[in-house]
């Protein structure tokens, strides 16, 4: 149910904002640097009602987000107002919270990590939070700045059905799909079947395109598991063990939830980050190859 409400409340916030925002993208970057004025921050009542300030940020986020609006000056508009926050301990911390929420969750439908790395920027940079609790939000840093859509993939090794050892990078192929999974998975098998269903996926596999790696990876390293579950993979996939769970020991990708899928170019250089879906996934091929 909270998950249905905090969709909605985002569907919701960004149809109004299309419908009132001016068109052009002075309009919208006007509108999202005045979004907060009259806004005590300073006010220690100012988080009483926690639901109407969530609703305005939602707001604001889809403002951030809008095609229109300039990346290079959203991030900054963010990066101020938790500075402007700082005023109000208990309103910081909420802020904090709600960047995480809308930016960060891996099921969040304005999921926008580069726009949240920003807010992390302020919080640890801020004085209202010691070392110990700068810890996590120092942590998502680095994940974040690991595997960034446009630049390399880190490469990694893994083991085959057949006990031989193949790597990333040897996967030859236009575009390659990195999916981690876990064997009995039930969330990984219907991305499986979706990724499937897929047409785009279907048609440039079949032309020799690309190809799918299904990378098993998991500090339990349950290479019985895996090798049970080897007949699920469509003919054509790479099922894949990571031995050692160097992707997780070594924090080699952010796996904060399974399936967890990328999608790589011909380079292996990240076209789409820590998708969940498989329409994330054929939205990003798509516009990869209408370029």
């Amino acid at each position: 149910m909270k998950r249905l409400v905090f969709c909605c409340l985002v569907v919701v916030c960004c149809a109004v904002l299309t419908g009132s925002c001016g068109r052009s993208s002075a309009g919208i970057a006007e509108r999202a640097a005045h979004w907060w004025d009259g806004v005590d921050f300073a006010d220690t009542t100012l988080t009483g009602h926690p639901e109407a300030l969530e609703e305005r940020f939602a707001a604001y986020v889809a403002l951030l987000e809008d095609e229109r609006m300039d990346p290079a000056a959203a991030g900054p508009l963010l990066r101020a107002l938790l500075g402007r926050a700082e005023a109000n301990e208990e309103a910081f911390y909420l802020f904090g919270e709600l960047c995480e929420k809308y930016l960060y969750a891996p099921d969040s439908p304005c999921r926008d990590e580069e726009l949240y790395r920003y807010a992390l920027l302020a919080v640890v940079e801020s004085d209202r939070l010691d070392d110990y609790r700068k810890l996590r939000p120092r942590y998502q840093l680095n994940m974040i700045g690991r595997n960034r859509v446009g630049e390399p993939a880190t490469d990694l090794t893994f083991v085959l059905p057949d006990g031989g050892r193949s790597s990333l990078y040897a996967v030859g192929a236009e575009f390659t799909i990195l999916c981690f999974v876990d064997p009995g998975c039930p969330e990984c098998g219907e991305v499986r079947r979706a990724l499937v269903r897929q047409r785009v996926v279907n048609r440039l596999a079949e032309q020799g395109r690309l190809r799918v790696v299904a990378l098993y990876s998991s500090p339990e390293e349950d290479e019985a598991a895996w090798r049970a579950s080897l007949g699920e993979y469509p003919d054509g996939w790479i099922a894949a063990y990571d031995a050692g769970a160097q992707v997780h020991y070594r924090g080699l990708y952010d796996l904060r939830r399974v399936p967890c899928l990328y999608l790589l170019d011909a380079r292996k250089r990240v076209l789409c980050k820590g998708a969940v879906t498989a329409e994330q996934i054929a939205g990003a091929l798509e516009k990869a190859i209408s370029r």
